[in-house]
């Protein structure tokens, strides 16, 4: 059982960021139907801020902005 999962490879179907492990290690999976992570791309997000009325005037809907967000 070791060998056959030491041979094991998963490929993720995009490029992305793992954001939550589901199974845990151990766990008996069901190839094509047990989830074992949550996979996202996090190359375009929607978000929505504040803007104060001094910075108002810098902004139009076409505007990037570099957000960072504390972990």
């Amino acid at each position: 059982m070791r060998d056959m999962l030491s041979k094991t490879k998963i490929y993720a179907p995009f490029d992305g960021t793992i954001d939550e492990i589901i199974s845990n290690p151990g766990s008996n999976l069901i190839p094509g139907i047990s989830q074992i992570l949550r996979l996202v791309n996090l190359e375009k997000v929607y978000a929505e801020a504040f803007v104060s009325e001094k910075y108002i005037s810098n902004v139009n809907t076409k505007t990037e902005a570099l957000v960072r967000i504390p972990l």
